[in-house]
């Protein structure tokens, strides 16, 4: 193994990481009926799963080595009586904005997926609720932010986001419902190799953890 110690990029693992991130901010409401329900934000917990080619193809030339997963999405954004407890399956891409020798680098996430377990608008059990009219809809979040590199494995993230939910109005009434805020949290970068190759804490045989992406 000694030859691989301290080469660049030769983690290979194109599954490459985990992050958990929180989030919070204020609804963009355009209807009437919920105004006062919406007045207390949103609260929301986020798990992404990444994977970071590392091969030159036409991906990575027209993406610049971005990286792309799936990732789950939960809420409570009010009421649930009213909005229940949405829920989120999405796939995502990550496109880096900053010189890959940046301590900090800067992030841009559009994500694209499925939103379920709404409680839609009823005219006898639900019947202020304009903003979503199925149990279904579709989800869409754009997030911008940064990841901060804290040591060897760690990343901490932390941005701005808009999510939307809406049902293209298959189902009406359908305002949709617009979240706007902040996220922080942490990314955790596996690097299976240095265990392989030294699992001591201390070791300066150090395997890189993230791929280094050509400027």
């Amino acid at each position: 193994y000694t030859p691989v110690i301290g080469q660049e990029n030769y983690n290979n693992d194109k599954f490459n990481g985990i992050s958990i991130r929180g989030f919070s901010g204020a609804h963009l409401y355009g209807g009437k009926d919920l105004t006062e329900k919406v007045n207390f934000g949103y609260a929301a917990l986020d798990v992404r799963f990444s994977w970071q080619p590392n091969k030159e193809n036409e991906w990575t030339r027209d993406t610049g080595f971005a990286s792309y997963g799936v990732g789950f999405f939960s809420a409570n954004i009010g009421d649930p009586e009213i909005f229940g407890n949405p829920n989120a399956l999405y796939g995502f891409v990550n496109f880096y904005l900053s010189n890959p020798m940046r301590k900090n680098v800067f992030e841009i996430s559009p994500a694209f997926g499925l939103t379920y377990n709404l409680n839609p608008y009823n005219p006898e059990n639900n019947p202020l609720n304009d903003a979503i009219g199925a149990r279904m809809a579709v989800y869409f979040n754009m997030n911008f932010g940064a990841a901060y590199r804290v040591n060897r494995e760690i990343d901490f993230l932390y941005g701005i986001d808009f999510t939307h939910f809406s049902n293209g109005r298959t189902f009406t009434p359908n305002y949709g419902l617009n979240l706007f805020g902040f996220n922080i949290g942490m990314r955790y970068n596996f690097n299976r190799l240095q265990k392989e190759i030294d699992s001591d804490p201390f070791t300066t045989n150090v395997i890189a953890a993230r791929f280094k992406r050509p400027e």
